[in-house]
């Protein structure tokens, strides 16, 4: 089979060692993509944060424009 290797280097407990390492390998190599993706999702929170902040002005602004313009309806005993 393998006639270089040591019988150490054939037994289970190596062959799992060997694939957690690989596997370690690849989410290292993975590891800068995910790093770009989440910045590049970060800035577009970022963004929506920033519209969310200006939609909420715009609400709040026509919100207190809307009760300035209202009338009250009822008797003011103030008033006579």
């Amino acid at each position: 089979m393998w006639p270089c290797c040591p019988a150490s280097w054939r037994s289970e407990r190596a062959i799992q060692v060997n694939i957690s390492i690989m596997r370690k390998f690849v989410r290292l190599r993975q590891m800068p993509r995910l790093r770009k993706k989440i910045e590049e999702i970060e800035g577009r929170l970022s963004q929506h944060d920033e519209h969310f902040k200006v939609m909420e002005e715009i609400v709040l602004f026509l919100i207190t424009a809307h009760q300035s313009l209202r009338k009250k309806i009822g008797f003011d005993p103030g008033k006579e």
